[in-house]
């Protein structure tokens, strides 16, 4: 309330100067003093970043929620949360129970836990996508990384900002983490290259970025999206500098998969994985979850390097990584499609021997130690993936459960905190059955309907030939 009075002030001030700006002088330098002041005092409030109380408010105000409180800070649950309105029916009380034990063991954990990360979200963007408070600061902001900043709010990390294309200089850490509370700062880099001169100069930007970050044996998390650049014989820098730390991302031919449509053949740039390594941390906590990925680039390790395979797309004889992708760069990614001149795998450019491993995890022991995990998926964390639910029995669930899951153990493991990675209550709530097509549902409707009473009548007729005999 005193950051909008502020401003309102600010404006009211800025009006009044305009309006006696030739009329009285003085009383317009006045005006343009306070509206300056008020300026600058609406920028710093802004700038706090929301203490827990402020948040636990924020949710009173619009939902009755059960507070939970320690003597130097609080967070607060919302009701709904805890006791959700579907509930009241078939929801077996084990799974609220558990519910509730999640909700109320990661409110508590973000109380007491002072080595929570820090995310800083490192990108190709022209503009910002935070607020001063670490906050999505547009509601297009929102609707793209709400998930995931909730997700991440919900754990007590701390998120922050850093948009090359603005500020060449990279965040210090004191700027990050004030208080010098030493807790881990994991770069999350995620930036796709673009057809305009202005674009390509901030991926250029990005990609020095990120080659800097790993060589002075930074923690990062990054998504690697396929590159035009290797198609006129240049490199990708983003690839380049994997290279330097024993990752090997094809970004020159991203994986594209032949469908049967029922109009024919189609061509899918997407995949659902349900099952991860599980020798590795991440990929025990997102095993058999739902992890959706589009325009993959494979992404193998060196040899020699120190890590390993997290996600792997299977050679099923009908995947392989395209060279000739830019012909069909304008096709939907979120679904199959058909194309007049389809593509068409060709072992001399193509790579066609599977299967390709699309996220792996590299540990560089001489660096500090440096963690890095690399998704070569665009965008899996947005919300139009990760932040996609559905309704079932009349609760609304997540459709892709493990795309958060992954961002939560990434973030984790690369900050050096393996004992935070493990899969939530929300995504064990998720049932491992997925919807059944109509026609089979109807079907299996047939078959009870009418495949029991037959069988009842073929028993009896069979038993009756026996006792007549």
């Amino acid at each position: 309330p005193l950051a909008a009075a502020l401003a309102e002030a600010r404006d009211a001030a800025g009006r009044v100067a305009d309006s006696v700006l030739e009329s009285d002088p003085a009383s317009a330098r006045l005006a343009r003093s306070i509206r300056d002041d008020a300026a600058r005092a609406a920028d710093a409030l802004s700038a706090l970043p929301r203490s827990q109380a402020d948040l636990a408010l924020r949710i009173l105000e619009g939902a009755d929620a059960v507070l939970v409180l320690s003597p130097g800070a609080s967070t607060a649950i919302p009701f709904d949360a805890l006791f959700p309105a579907a509930s009241t029916g078939d929801t077996p009380r084990r799974t609220l129970a558990f519910r509730a034990e999640e909700l109320l063991s990661t409110a508590v954990a973000s109380l007491v836990d002072t080595a929570q990360p820090i995310v800083v979200l490192t990108h190709t963007l022209p503009g910002r996508l935070l607020d001063a408070a670490g906050s999505a600061g547009s509601p297009a902001a929102r609707g793209a990384l709400g998930a995931a900043l909730d997700r991440l709010a919900l754990r007590g990390v701390t998120v922050a900002e850093w948009p090359v294309a603005l500020d060449a200089a990279r965040p210090a850490r004191t700027r990050l983490a004030p208080d010098g509370d030493g807790r881990p700062v994991v770069w999350f880099c995620f930036g796709t290259e673009g057809a305009s001169a202005d674009a390509a100069a901030r991926f250029d930007a990005y990609a020095r970025a990120v080659g800097a970050l790993i060589d002075e044996g930074e923690r990062v998390v990054l998504s690697v999206a396929p590159s035009a650049r290797p198609a006129s014989g240049a490199d990708d820098p983003v690839a380049r500098a994997l290279a330097g730390a024993g990752v090997l991302a094809d970004t020159a031919r991203p994986l594209v998969s032949r469908v049967r449509l029922p109009e024919g053949v189609g061509y899918d740039l997407s995949r659902v994985l349900g099952s991860a390594n599980t020798q590795t941390p991440i990929g025990r906590a997102i095993d058999n979850l739902p992890v959706a990925l589009t325009w993959m680039t494979p992404v193998r390790l060196a040899e020699g390097a120190a890590g390993a395979e997290i996600l792997t797309v299977p050679d099923d004889g009908d995947t392989w990584a395209e060279a000739e992708w830019l012909g069909f760069a304008g096709a939907p990614d979120d679904r199959a499609w058909s194309a007049a001149e389809p593509p068409r795998p060709n072992p001399r450019f193509d790579d066609t021997e599977g299967p390709w491993p699309v996220a792996v995890a590299v540990e560089r022991p001489g660096m500090g130690p440096q963690r890095l995990v690399v998704v070569g998926s665009p965008g899996w964390f947005f919300n139009r993936l990760a932040g996609r639910t559905t309704e079932i029995d009349g609760r609304t669930i997540a459709v892709y459960p493990g795309n958060l899951e992954l961002l939560d153990a990434a973030v984790a493991w690369a900050a050096g905190r393996d004992d935070l990675i493990a899969a939530g209550a929300v995504a064990r709530d998720t049932p491992r059955i997925g919807p059944m097509p109509d026609a089979r549902l109807a079907l299996i409707r047939w078959l009870i309907i009418l495949g029991m009473p037959a069988a009842t009548l073929l028993i009896g007729a069979a038993l009756r030939q026996t006792l007549l005999r």
